[in-house]
């Protein structure tokens, strides 16, 4: 059973082996989410802690607001240089290895019955590596404000190395990129972009609701099962992903136990140094 870690530095054998890594915050990781905050804040006009989605929010209009706050955040010059330091800043310990970073993504998760498809899409349970990615992917998640038990994300380790019947053949990465993703905002009421997902009911076996201080992260192999929880709650969930490879090292990833997503993941991330 893949152990729970609380560590300063990422482990890599440990991540590949399907623990589960719980960093602190760093100055670095909260000026990432003071800049964020601060970037939501202006766009929203209203304290992060105070937006929700209550009986008079207009649903084009957060879309709108929330599409604006993930392509900012995610493109802004200093969003890269902060990911940057705060990536070397967590792995000093491989910092011999070739360290690879895709783009940061800010997920802005309102009440799912207000919205669950689309620039909110709540993700069924899958492996990032259903979606193309390689199996030496590893994921950081990072929240920002209003994650709770009843509004976040979950990893059930349980099936980390167990093989699970899903229909990833039907996603390819560049596909994806090209065609399915500009489409987020035209995805309001129906999800109808094409997601990999289980094809059998799954026992929720030690599913982790994921609930840590803003600024700290959790850090795991893109093979283990995750998703979202609904948000039940009025307010709206900001987090912040991010995901690392090492280009050139000799630690053996996990082993693909039933991805056969395709797609090229590595031309899309980028040298750290």
């Amino acid at each position: 059973m893949p152990c729970i870690i609380q560590a300063s530095q990422v482990v890599i054998p440990d991540i590949y082996q399907g623990s589960l890594l719980f960093l602190p915050p760093s100055n670095l990781s909260q000026e990432l989410c003071n800049f964020a905050e601060n970037m939501i804040q202006e766009v929203f006009e209203l304290k992060i802690g105070e937006i929700n989605t209550d009986g008079s929010t207009d649903v084009q209009s957060f879309i709108a607001k929330a599409t604006k706050c993930k392509s900012t955040f995610t493109n802004d010059k200093q969003t890269i240089k902060l990911l940057k330091a705060l990536i070397l800043e967590r792995y000093k310990l491989h910092e011999n290895d070739s360290l690879l970073f895709d783009v940061p993504r800010l997920r802005i998760v309102p009440n799912s019955s207000f919205l669950s498809s689309g620039i909110s899409y709540n993700y069924k349970p899958h492996r990032d590596t259903w979606y193309g990615a390689g199996q030496d992917q590893i994921n950081h998640w990072m929240t920002l404000a209003n994650a709770t038990e009843n509004s976040t994300f979950y990893i059930a380790p349980y099936y980390f190395s167990r093989e699970i019947n899903n229909n990833s053949e039907i996603f390819d990465l560049d596909e994806w990129d090209s065609k399915h993703r500009p489409r987020a905002e035209s995805n309001v009421t129906t999800e109808e972009r094409p997601h990999p997902i289980p094809l059998t009911d799954l026992d929720m076996i030690d599913r982790y609701n994921i609930v840590i201080p803003r600024g700290s992260e959790v850090v795991f192999s893109g093979q283990h099962l995750h998703g979202s929880a609904q948000n039940t709650r009025s307010l709206v969930r900001f987090s912040i992903d991010y995901r690392v490879c090492l280009e050139k090292t000799k630690i053996s990833p996990p082993l693909n136990v039933d991805s056969r997503a395709t797609g090229d993941y590595k031309k899309y991330m980028f040298p750290v140094a």
